[in-house]
């Protein structure tokens, strides 16, 4: 390349310039890819300018720094291959599945259609309806869509299929016996079946991100990428051999409810028979539920797929509608419904030890979410008005935003008139697998719910069973004493009925379990001593009371306010130590300071989009449309950037808006390349997208409005309404009258909103 004597001095400078940063050559985005830096040494002074990245890094020997060659200020780099370069192991394995024939399921729904259900109707109790309906459709799935095993190898891309795998075959063989004409034909047919082939597996992929649920989307489009390749359980610290490492899992997580006693029958004794009608199934209600069912899921241990429930909905409706009211009537759930496959889920990347780095979920039939969801409705219809108004988890209408509204409403006032706030975060150890069954009988008892509820409630947590699925490998089935298996529909209820009386003397605010303490300090300690310990007294008062245990490693401490108030506060301890003091902690997904600026919650959140900018490249290289690339920005980063952005859009400065903007730049460089030259605020029109602050803004009015209907759990929040006759004397007539703040730092969601959207 020529360079100009002009402008070689001002190059040579800049180029001096950067080198004394500290931060060196940025390369967060080729690690990304991912791609690992193979020099680790300095190859100029203490900077490490020279780079190499490779994706096969097992196949060179460590790069050796050499002096410099001629004049240059810059080391050589001597990188050699690896002598026995560590290749991926080809894994062959055998998948059994079910044929997926469309004629075969044409006459598999035939028989279904036309099958008489009357001996199912006439059977006496549910037990026998449940035994009599699952061999009728099991068997009728093993006859026409018997299981056959299917090979697969580890290192085949998503996208492989038989016919692919065939012509590639022939392509290596025309290549051995050097018949070259054959070869090109066969290596140019293979790349176009290849790109076809892969085009059209990321097109489905992404076709089926527009009726999942975008909760879902993250974790699929992580699957369809290929991106989690390796098992994630590999890195447990496990000496034994693969199919023992399922039963010490199954072990340990059994043992986590082994000390709570079983399940009282002394409680049915006090219960009526108040079964009536009402809590009648109908069949209508049963088929709409199942042909919401989403078929993407993995199905539950009793072997029935989600597709066939689904597409055979009309014709299975009234049996399993039969067997539901069954189960209701005599407070009976069968033993293959209480069943669960347990997933062990990596709390961090890389697991070391099975006591403390694994959450189990479960797999369950999903007939029986279609009854729990039922039973649900009808439980959650008899509590929603006993429920604590601070408890907005697993609640209608009631989001983490909503309950970070308050939280911060709470702290914001409080700190604008010049007083000190003081956090505490509750963890709880295992908190869903240590669920008592008997107290939370007891409270739903309490709470006056229809014993008929109570009686098939008793019946679905009496003698749980679960066994453990790792790595392709089964553990054996193990009963528990209690716990409530996350991933039901039920769990997050239960425990909501269980923490429903967790009050001590403080504002608390619980989102299931997550429960934050907040007390509000006035005065220096030398007039006035925190409250805050017997707060957390009576917090462990009711934790010992229903078996739950404080985890104090993971319980955190934050303080809030001027040094005059916080300069002398002790610290807290709990049995298990005292609980750390932090600057920073993260609450339902938001980063708060303890001096309330928002630029590391800003920092946080480009970093996660960022991550997930990579995965829009790689749709793009599959070939993907311009509208389904959108989609993917619009379902996938974009909600990353918006997450709960009323509590902290007002907040913002400039710099942090820019910050975010920057992420909305990149993704529409990648989907329109030819709109890099453009301002921003064409490239938006380009790509039919608003700005993220204009979105903040159109979020934060709709969620003020929501807010203002008597029915929000944030109504109470709002100042009192003025009288009529005085807003008809005002210029500006607004219903609410404002709340003055002292500073804009310590402004309020509700202050702000009071002020901008009336």
């Amino acid at each position: 390349m020529y360079l100009s004597s002009v402008a070689m001095p001002q190059i040579s400078q800049q180029l001096d310039n950067f080198t004394k940063q500290p931060s060196h050559l940025p390369d967060n985005q080729l690690r990304l890819y991912p791609l690992k830096q193979l020099v680790s040494s300095p190859t100029r002074q203490s900077a490490i300018l020279d780079k190499i990245y490779t994706n096969i890094s097992s196949w060179f020997q460590t790069a050796t720094i050499l002096p410099a060659v001629s004049g240059s200020d810059h080391d050589s780099v001597l990188l050699a291959p690896s002598l026995t370069p560590v290749r991926p192991r080809r894994l062959m394995k055998q998948v059994h599945n079910r044929t997926s024939d469309s004629s075969c399921k044409t006459f598999l729904c035939h028989y279904v259609q036309h099958f008489n259900w009357t001996s199912l109707y006439r059977l006496d109790s549910c037990a026998d309806m449940v035994d009599y309906f699952y061999v009728v459709v099991l068997s009728a799935l093993d006859h026409y869509l018997p299981t056959v095993k299917i090979n697969t190898c580890s290192t085949d891309k998503p996208w492989v299929t038989p016919t692919f795998r065939n012509l590639i075959k022939k392509r290596q063989k025309a290549f051995l016996e050097n018949n070259l004409s054959l070869y090109k034909r066969l290596r140019n047919s293979s790349q176009r079946m290849a790109a076809k082939l892969r085009k059209k597996y990321y097109t489905s992929k992404v076709e089926q991100l527009h009726s999942s649920d975008p909760r879902q989307w993250w974790k699929k489009t992580k699957r369809f990428l290929n991106i989690q390749q390796s098992n994630p359980l590999s890195s447990l610290d496990f000496q034994g051999p693969p199919s023992q490492l399922a039963h010490d899992i199954n072990d340990f997580f059994v043992s986590v409810s082994s000390h709570l006693p079983k399940v009282d029958r002394s409680i049915l004794s006090s219960l009526s028979p108040d079964y009536t009608s009402d809590f009648t199934i109908s069949p209508a209600e049963v088929e709409r539920r199942l042909v919401n069912i989403n078929i993407h899921k993995a199905p539950g241990p009793d072997g029935l797929p989600n597709w066939f429930l689904r597409d055979f909905a009309p014709y299975i409706s009234q049996p399993l509608a039969a067997i539901f009211n069954a189960s209701i009537r005599e407070g009976y759930v069968p033993p293959i419904w209480k069943a669960a496959e347990v997933i062990p889920v990596p709390k961090k990347p890389r697991p070391r030890h099975i006591n403390t780095d694994l959450r189990p979920i479960s797999l369950l039939p999903c007939v029986t979410k279609v009854l729990e969801a039922i039973v649900g409705q009808w439980l959650s219809s008899a509590l929603e008005a006993s429920f604590d108004p601070n408890q907005f988890g697993c609640r209608r209408n009631r989001s983490t935003t909503h309950a970070l509204t308050a939280i911060t409403h709470e702290w914001q006032t409080a700190l604008d008139h010049r007083k000190a706030v003081r956090i505490v975060l509750v963890d709880y150890r295992k908190a869903f697998d240590s669920v008592n069954h008997n107290i939370i009988l007891s409270k739903l008892y309490q709470k006056q719910v229809p014993h008929c509820l109570i009686r098939w409630f008793f019946s679905y947590l009496d003698k749980r069973t679960q066994r453990v699925r790792a790595d392709s490998h089964l553990s054996g089935w193990l009963q528990l004493k209690g716990g409530m298996p996350q991933g039901s529909g039920l769990g997050p209820l239960c425990f909501l009925v269980l923490i429903d009386d967790l009050q001590p003397n403080c504002p608390v605010h619980k989102y299931v379990d997550d429960t934050t303490l907040t007390e509000i300090i006035s005065s220096p300690q030398s007039v006035e001593p925190s409250k805050m310990p017997q707060y957390l007294q009576q917090l462990l008062s009711w934790s010992s009371d229903n078996d739950m245990v404080v985890n104090c490693d993971k319980t955190k401490e934050m303080v809030i306010g001027p040094p005059r108030l916080t300069r002398d506060i002790p610290p807290l301890t709990l049995p298990g130590g005292h609980i750390e003091r932090v600057h920073t902690v993260k609450l339902l997904g938001i980063h708060f300071n303890n001096n309330f600026s928002w630029s590391s919650h800003v920092e946080a959140l480009v970093s996660k989009a960022t991550q997930r900018i990579y995965f829009l490249k790689q749709l793009k290289r599959a070939g993907l449309s311009t509208s389904q690339l959108i989609h993917f920005y619009i379902s996938v980063i974009r909600p990353v950037l918006e997450y709960s952005s009323p509590v902290w859009h007002h907040l913002l400065n400039n710099s942090e808006t820019d910050h975010l903007e920057s992420i909305q730049k990149r993704a529409i460089r990648i989907i329109y390349p030819y709109c890099y030259p453009m301002p921003y605020t064409s490239m938006l029109l380009v790509a039919d997208l608003q700005s993220l602050a204009t979105r903040r803004q159109i979020s934060s009015q709709r969620f003020f409005n929501s807010i203002i209907q008597p029915i929000s759990p944030l109504h109470y929040i709002l100042p009192p309404e003025r009288d009529s006759a005085i807003i008809s004397t005002l210029r500006s007539a607004s219903k609410y009258p404002r709340i003055p703040t002292r500073t804009k730092k310590y402004q309020s969601f509700i202050s702000y909103a009071l002020t901008k959207y009336q």
